[in-house]
C-alpha cells in the first residue's frame, strides 16, 4: 500500500532532455512510492527529470533517474516516479512505512497528479 504523506524535504532536479543543463533546488511538499509535488516558482523547461530526495533522516539521497511531470501550477508541479534503483524503491518504501504520518489535506494534489491511488477508499473514511 502506497501512503501520500506531508514531509517537507530537499530536492534537486535537472531536465534530461533539455539542450541546455540546468539544475534547480527546491522542495516536496507531498511525497509518495509513485510520485511527489514539489513547490517552486521555476517550472521546469522539459516534462523529463532525474531528481535527488533529501529525506529527513539525513541519508544519502534517493535517486529518481526519470520522473515526468504531470501537472504544473505557478508555485509548483507534480511529477510520477517512472524509473528509480530498487534500492532506492525500497528505501523510499520503507521511509514511508515508518514515518509518523501528519494527517494532510491532499485531495487537490490526487486530484491534479493523476497518480493511481491504492488507498481511494481510504480517503472517503
Amino acid at each position: 500500500m502506497s501512503s501520500t504523506i506531508e514531509v517537507p524535504c530537499r530536492v534537486d532536479y535537472r531536465s534530461v532532455n533539455a539542450a541546455t543543463f540546468y539544475e534547480e533546488t527546491s522542495r516536496i511538499d507531498f511525497l509518495s512510492a509513485t510520485g511527489c509535488m514539489i513547490r517552486s516558482r521555476q517550472l521546469p523547461k522539459s516534462g523529463d527529470l532525474e531528481l535527488r530526495v533529501y529525506l529527513p533522516s539525513g541519508d544519502w539521497p534517493l535517486r529518481v533517474d526519470h520522473a515526468q511531470v504531470t501537472w504544473g501550477h505557478w508555485d509548483g508541479f507534480t511529477v510520477e516516479f517512472i524509473s528509480m534503483p530498487a534500492k532506492d524503491q525500497q528505501r523510499l518504501q520503507d521511509y514511508l512505512a515508518n514515518v509518523p504520518v501528519k494527517q494532510a489535506d491532499v485531495s487537490l494534489w490526487h486530484d491534479h497528479v493523476g497518480l493511481a491511488c491504492a488507498e481511494s477508499e481510504a480517503w472517503d473514511d
